[in-house]
């Protein structure tokens, strides 16, 4: 596993105790989590956040997509009015 140039003690003997599906999962929830922060500060700020690294502009449009999604179910905007961010 590369998570071993990263992870230290403790948490390598949880990974290691994951089944295959937990591991994707865990991996996925590490790659998400920092978004709400960004989304956060984001919102607080009432700015766009600007990202150089193509994968966290990645994982933000991901995010903000799901939003706008629950905004539209919401009937908070229409569609019309919200420009497609789809990864």
């Amino acid at each position: 596993m590369d998570v071993r140039l990263w992870r230290k003690g403790d948490h390598l003997d949880l990974l290691e105790q994951l089944t295959d599906s937990q591991l994707v999962c865990n991996a996925i929830l590490e790659r998400l989590e920092p978004q709400y922060h960004l989304i956060e500060n984001a919102t607080e700020l009432k700015a766009q956040p600007l990202l150089s690294i193509e994968q966290q502009a990645y994982y933000f449009k991901l995010c903000a997509s799901a939003t706008e999604e629950l905004l539209e179910d919401h009937e908070i905007i229409s569609r019309p009015l919200v420009p497609r961010l789809r990864p």
